[in-house]
């Protein structure tokens, strides 16, 4: 059983959700109720199943959401444990909080997004492929710089450091910009004037991040 550390400012009840990982199902409690519960989510899309065996109750939440679709789906988990319950409604407020505190980050997040050079990026427009993930194309469309996976595409923007220097390029159009863990494009300097294209998956701060590198195909 893997011990879950809740970030900083997690609501006691949410934290107490998510209190352990055994064997695939998240194990935590709800106000001392022992749960199951499990989720998931992909490009644009999210589920939760919440189960309460003392209870014989549980919940299914879907949406077709991903990233910011996790407050509506623990908003509907935690209202229908509050009736099941005869309980008050309370975490509303604490999620709200909550997202409060995600759209001051997020905010201050778009001051890092810089504008593209196309000067910069032109080398590395193309046709790539990776053997784990398929094909992508790097384009430039009305001076936007494309990543196109064919079902799915997005703008790609500048990540700026607090100097301003470019750090990788970032996807800003949904569902790719809401998927979590967040990703980030990067060109690499060309060796033998080959130039590659290289996706990283942020993971947890205890976990490697997942590395894939785009070759250009002939």
């Amino acid at each position: 059983m893997k011990i879950q550390a809740a970030p900083a400012g997690t609501p006691a009840d949410i934290a107490a959700f998510l209190q352990n990982y055994a064997l695939g199902w998240m194990t935590g409690n709800y106000r001392g109720m022992p749960l199951v519960t499990h989720g998931g989510d992909t490009f644009g899309f999210s589920a939760y199943v919440t189960l309460v065996p003392d209870a014989d109750a549980g919940i299914a939440v879907l949406t077709n959401s991903s990233g910011p679709g996790s407050f509506l789906i623990y908003s509907a988990i935690f209202r229908f444990l509050e009736l099941l319950f005869d309980q008050p409604q309370t975490t509303d407020a604490e999620l709200m909080a909550l997202e409060s505190a995600g759209a001051t980050a997020r905010a201050e997040a778009l001051t890092h997004i810089g504008q593209i050079d196309e000067a910069v990026v032109t080398p590395y427009l193309g046709v790539f492929a990776n053997p784990d993930l398929g094909k992508l194309t790097v384009s430039l469309r009305a001076g936007k710089l494309i990543f196109d996976v064919g079902e799915f595409r997005s703008e790609m923007r500048p990540w700026l450091d607090d100097d301003g220097n470019v750090t990788g390029y970032v996807l800003v159009d949904a569902p790719l910009a809401t998927f979590a863990p967040p990703m980030v494009v990067t060109f690499p300097p060309p060796e033998d004037d080959i130039h590659s294209v290289v996706l990283t998956v942020i993971t947890e701060p205890v976990e490697p991040n997942l590395v894939y590198p785009f070759a250009p195909v002939s």
